[in-house]
């Protein structure tokens, strides 16, 4: 393996992140595969690269999350099928347990909060579909060709952002804290962080119910401004009065 030592670095760091994702209920998957790797990468490494790679191994350490992991062979099928525009089918269990066959034109694999999507056309529901790929078994390459279909979306990531978004609400607020601080508040929450100057942010966020994101911007300490929409602003001022009455002397 020829890399330079920035790409060995950037490996290195890249295996860490996915062995941080662990389920204990299936062993032998995706996980352990990184971590058999990440254990022996300087091995097949320059020689001139091996210390500073196992150095570097030495002192990282991962906080491991529950989340449930996803086997490679089922990657590696669904990726040939979606290069060689292939139809594959698989067995599929839903959140509900309830199990199916499906048969689908593979588009994108997406990594999003260390889970794994599929996004395809479900030729049976004639429609776009996401599915959670640890939830996928055995999958199987028809061979069946397709041709490829436009996605109704800039991206695939787009399109799953959306597509979980449900009945969620959007807000858009105006912050004034760096966007570094801002994000350190809304780790893992599906919004976007814009940065208007170095201490003043917009954030868009979409939300279930306005207590959990005051109760987020509470944590910022710093002057915000609610800029849409108005149902939110409405619910917004009606909570302020009621914080200022319970500080009036009764």
């Amino acid at each position: 393996m020829v890399f330079d030592d920035e790409e060995a670095v950037a490996t290195l760091i890249g295996l860490a992140m996915v062995t941080s994702g662990v389920d204990g209920a299936h062993p032998g998957r995706l996980d352990d595969a990184a971590r058999r790797a990440f254990g022996r990468i300087d091995q097949l490494l320059p020689t001139s690269l091996r210390p500073k790679v196992r150095a570097l191994r030495g002192s990282l350490e991962t906080s491991l999350q529950p989340v449930p992991t996803t086997d490679p062979g089922t990657l590696v099928t669904i990726a040939q099928a979606a290069q060689r525009h292939q139809v594959v089918t698989f067995d599929y269990r839903s959140a509900s347990g309830v199990g199916s066959v499906r048969r689908v034109e593979p588009y994108r694999h997406v990594l999003r909060f260390l889970r794994w999507y599929l996004l395809g056309w479900d030729l049976d529901r004639a429609d776009w579909r996401v599915f959670r790929v640890d939830r996928i078994d055995a999958p199987r390459i028809t061979g069946t060709p397709f041709p490829p279909r436009e996605l109704p979306a800039d991206s695939a990531e787009e399109y799953l952002r959306t597509a979980m978004r449900g009945d969620r609400r959007e807000v858009v607020v105006t912050i004034d804290a760096a966007g570094e601080t801002v994000a350190d508040v809304f780790t893992w929450q599906d919004c976007t962080i814009e940065s208007l100057a170095p201490d003043r942010t917009r954030l868009t966020v979409w939300i279930e119910s306005p207590q959990w994101l005051i109760l987020k911007l509470a944590q910022l300490d710093a002057d915000f401004t609610v800029a849409a929409p108005e149902p939110f602003r409405d619910w917004c001022r009606t909570f302020a009065a009621r914080l200022a009455a319970s500080m009036e002397d009764h």
